[in-house]
């Protein structure tokens, strides 16, 4: 244990109490020096201390940072043709056992034993993958570093976060993108407030590689458009009220409206058509009355392949996908340019 506990473990004192954790390696298919150079430079980015939530979600975002960054190194040629090989970094290392330490003053005791897998949805195919897939775990951190502990909203977040983050679904991820457009829109209202956004490119690229099936949502007209509408009318309305342009209205609780819908097809559509056709009036309404650029408008053809998409998929499925991308941030160039249009 003594030897081990240097080759394969990490210990840390939890921000603002005397209580402990300590994350212990699981490897499965890894060298040991292989093992000990990510080791080195995880315990590199693990020296500040966290909250007990928080710092799970960190442990095993940033090994496998580590582990990536590791596989881009030139003289390690034979540790990334096996991580491309199995192509996913779960199947190198499997994560940490984790053991939670309460102080009692003169002793502690150990108050939970658990596990923490890797992310299983992120996968490696080559050298020009690692990037991307690097670009989507240091998106998450930045994320989940904004969360504080003390408050009872942003740990209902992180725990929703923790259990997404060893499955290999989308599902919990769903529910806590879902979730956080609301958090982002009320951190916004706050004086001073900010929370930040997931973008788009970094949405896709973790969509599509953890379920290939969802790229042809993605890529349907209808979808992109009516997640600009809910974009446009949360997040860039609220931007923009913050800088006194108040032409359109910013849509509270959308998120959680149309979510409350998503159970039964025929719920959903006319719950989402019902906010399009509020969504349309509103954009002749400043046409007639303010000077452009204006916003685009949903046409009948985008709500036909929504319906088409509730259809062959489902209504929940379409409905949270529609909210993750609604409440995520595009170049400020391209959007723009959209506006323009």
């Amino acid at each position: 244990k003594a030897v081990g506990i240097y080759q394969a473990a990490l210990t840390k004192q939890l921000r603002g109490t005397k209580n402990r954790k300590t994350y212990v390696l699981r490897p499965v298919e890894i060298s040991l020096a292989a093992s000990q150079d990510v080791m080195r430079e995880f315990r590199g980015t693990m020296v500040q201390a966290q909250p007990s939530i928080q710092s799970d979600v960190l442990a095993a975002l940033r090994y496998t940072q580590a582990l990536l960054r590791h596989a881009q190194r030139p003289d390690a040629d034979d540790f990334a043709a096996l991580l491309f090989k199995h192509r996913d970094p779960a199947k190198l290392v499997a994560g940490f056992y984790t053991a939670f330490y309460k102080n009692l003053g003169n002793s502690a005791a150990t108050m939970n034993l658990a596990f923490i897998g890797l992310p299983g949805w992120i996968r490696v195919r080559g050298p020009d993958t690692v990037a991307d897939a690097l670009a989507v775990l240091e998106e998450h951190e930045r994320v989940i570093r904004q969360f504080d502990e003390s408050h009872s909203d942003d740990v209902g977040l992180l725990m929703s976060y923790r259990d997404f983050i060893s499955r290999t679904d989308l599902w919990p991820f769903f529910k806590f993108t879902t979730a956080y457009g609301g958090y982002i829109i009320a951190q916004r209202e706050r004086s001073g407030g900010y929370a930040r956004q997931f973008t788009e490119d970094n949405l896709r690229r973790l969509i599509v590689t953890a379920e290939p099936k969802l790229a042809p949502i993605l890529e349907t007209e209808g979808f992109r458009n009516i997640a600009y509408a809910i974009r446009q009318s949360t997040v860039v309305a609220q931007y923009r009220k913050q800088q006194g342009d108040r032409r359109y209205d910013v849509r509270y609780g959308l998120n959680q409206e149309l979510s409350r819908k998503a159970a039964y097809p025929k719920d959903f559509v006319t719950a989402l058509s019902e906010f399009l056709q509020k969504y349309n009036a509103e954009n002749a309404q400043v046409m007639e009355r303010r000077p452009g650029p204006y916003r685009r408008s949903i046409v009948m053809s985008d709500v036909e392949d929504i319906v088409a998409l509730v259809d062959g998929y489902g209504p929940e499925l379409s409905c949270q996908l529609l909210l993750a991308f609604g409440y995520a941030r595009t170049p400020r160039t391209d959007e723009a340019k959209r506006d323009s249009d």
